[in-house]
């Protein structure tokens, strides 16, 4: 599906790339399937040492990106991005984190003043001969003083992809201000804490010792890797500071690039790094994790919903008072807020794909759920949660078909739901892989289940398609017929909903 790398390369600078150029790109060009490289620690001009690995054999089917990510003058750097089979649809530095670095380290910077005012009122009460000197820690480093990550969203196919790539503070770095101070364990706490969901995949040199941060929503994929650094004599060691973090619904697989270009010599090392490579077999796209085709209702043309949060927001004031007031402000914003970036993602989306539907597509508030904690629902009485397969992204038909076609058992629909992706494509164009969305391809499939079935009236449907988003119950509508059919997207999967 994808390949990512990131290379650590000790002081990249022109003449490094000139020397080495040729076999990086030829370990980030032998794979076949897309991919994208983020090197490290360019602190030179990066158009001379992207015009090298572009000269390269391999490099030259590349294209290529760069980024100042910021820092003081000692720790600020370039990114360098390259990538084939994909498209970037943007390039940024993530600067989220800042806020959240300034609050923790506050908290900090009180703690180490009240522990000094501590020792120093203990050894006033001891001392008979010198006075004691109270020791005042400095203060932390203010956000800017460090590298930014960067935010890669980058498209394949029908689908967009959210990639982090970092080079966190040094493991030392924090020490050298204050005994036992550790500036990347904050910083990556930071920045994992306020990623946003749609992010699957952080990948760099993180500089830790030890575990990563906990309760970030992230897993370490690469905790079984070893070590992924030399030591001065050209010995692996065990310091594994590149890692490679995933949300819970990514896998892959992971592999390490040794920093020699031939034989273990010191004349062939080009950094104290091996790169990591992490090949996704699987990873949520920002539509199925946003719900693309579930589309939240839009303020300005749904009144009704409008008035509603208007109504809460009144009755939080009446309850609370003024913290109520701000609450239900807040609530409003927030709901505003994604309301904004999913619907300008879609039209985006759309607009690039070319696709005009030619049927309407109808989304509103709802409350059939009376709980919902990820895949976890409580349905109305009478209704029940059924399992649709999940292979090759087909949920959403094989959804489709056992509602409407429940006398098709469980081995003739994995026969039948693949013919209808077949159909798909030939039909209308759908890619044979990928992940299906109900607004868009529901009415479709069930044409072709039409033309399979004697007797079936495709117009006979409503489809209705629920899903959480951001603690909001959203309903998308599809089709005018008196059947209902109800189903339920988790963010990456459809499964069908029965009614009794």
């Amino acid at each position: 599906m994808l390949v990512i790398i990131c290379w650590n390369i000790e002081k990249l600078t022109e003449d490094t790339a000139r020397r080495f150029g040729e076999y990086v790109m030829s370990v980030v060009g032998r794979h076949s399937v897309p991919v994208i490289a983020f090197i490290l620690e360019n602190k030179t001009k990066p158009e001379q040492v992207i015009a090298h690995f572009r000269s390269s054999s391999q490099g030259n089917s590349f294209e290529y990106a760069y980024l100042d990510l910021g820092g003081s003058t000692h720790r600020r750097e370039n990114i360098i991005v390259a990538y084939r089979g994909l498209e970037v649809t943007s390039l940024e530095c993530y600067e989220d984190w800042g806020s959240e670095w300034s609050q923790s380290t506050q908290t900090k910077f009180g703690e180490e003043l009240q522990k000094e005012q501590g020792i120093y009122e203990l050894q006033l009460q001891r001392s008979r001969r010198k006075p004691p000197v109270l020791r005042t820690p400095p203060p932390y480093p203010e956000p800017d003083s460090f590298r930014n990550p960067v935010l890669v969203r980058l498209r394949l196919g029908l689908h967009e992809y959210a990639i982090v790539a970092m080079h966190a503070p040094g493991p030392k770095d924090g020490s050298k201000d204050w005994a036992k101070r550790e500036y990347t364990k904050l910083y990556m706490q930071a920045v994992l804490s306020t990623l946003p969901e749609w992010v699957g995949v952080v990948v760099g040199d993180m500089n830790l010792y030890g575990s990563t941060p906990e309760n970030t929503g992230f897993s370490d994929l690469s905790r079984r890797i070893g070590g992924t650094t030399l030591s001065e004599s050209l010995e692996r060691t065990s310091s594994r500071l590149d890692r490679v973090l995933a949300r819970p619904k990514v896998s892959g697989g992971i592999e390490l690039f040794e920093p020699f270009s031939g034989e273990r010599d010191t004349s062939t090392r080009f950094s104290d790094h091996f790169g990591v490579g992490f090949s996704v077999q699987w990873m949520p796209d920002i539509p199925s994790i946003l719900g693309s085709s579930l589309i939240p209702w839009t303020l300005a043309e749904s009144e009704r919903e409008y008035d509603e949060m208007l109504w809460e927001s009144t009755q939080l004031e009446r309850a609370l008072g003024s913290t109520g007031k701000e609450l239900g402000e807040r609530l409003r914003q927030d709901a505003e807020q994604v309301v904004r970036e999913v619907e300008a993602w879609m039209k985006r989306w759309l607009e690039t794909q070319g696709i005009e539907l030619s049927w309407k597509v109808q989304y509103r508030t709802c409350d059939y759920l009376s709980f919902s904690y990820g895949d976890a629902i409580t349905l109305p009485e009478g209704w029940s949660l059924g399992q649709a397969s999940g292979a090759e992204n087909n949920c959403l038909i094989d959804t489709l078909v056992q509602l409407v076609a429940p006398h098709v058992d469980s081995q003739a629909r994995s026969v039948f739901v693949p013919w209808i992706r077949t159909r798909l494509n030939t039909l209308y164009g759908v890619p044979l892989e990928g992940f299906l969305m109900a607004g868009v391809h529901s009415l479709p499939i069930l044409e072709i289940i039409g033309t399979a079935i004697h007797g079936f009236d495709a117009h006979a449907y409503t489809v209705h398609a629920l899903a959480v988003i951001n603690g909001v119950q959203i309903e998308e509508t599809t089709g005018n017929g008196g059947t209902d059919l109800f189903l339920f997207c988790n963010g990456s999967h459809y499964d069908p909903i029965f009614q009794s």
